[in-house]
């Protein structure tokens, strides 16, 4: 008769339960994070920093088209922008080369 291979294996499954807890927590806390960080996507309004995301440049950048017209709503020394008019007046400088 021929040999029997067998193999044990020994699992600690409080070790694993705690890994996988471990892990699970982990991912909450970087997606959570990453939803912190991104919240102003869905605001109507934004700082310069969010503006300047928002439309793909600086915030110089964005200082530089407040000069040139911009619209920003100004309240108690806070500029705040509309995601709207940006939008509008972004479309109205647009040119076809």
């Amino acid at each position: 008769m021929g040999a029997t291979n067998t193999m044990s294996l020994n699992f600690d499954m409080s070790a694993i339960q705690q890994q996988m807890e471990a892990i699970a927590l982990d991912a909450q806390i970087k997606a959570a994070k990453a939803v912190n960080q991104r919240k102003h996507i869905f605001a109507a309004y934004l700082n310069r920093k969010n503006a300047a995301e928002y439309l793909g440049i600086s915030t110089t950048q964005v200082g530089k088209y407040e000069a040139q017209g911009m619209p920003v709503i100004l309240i108690d020394g806070t500029k705040v922008y509309s995601r709207t008019a940006m939008d509008s007046w972004m479309a109205q400088h647009t040119v076809t080369m």
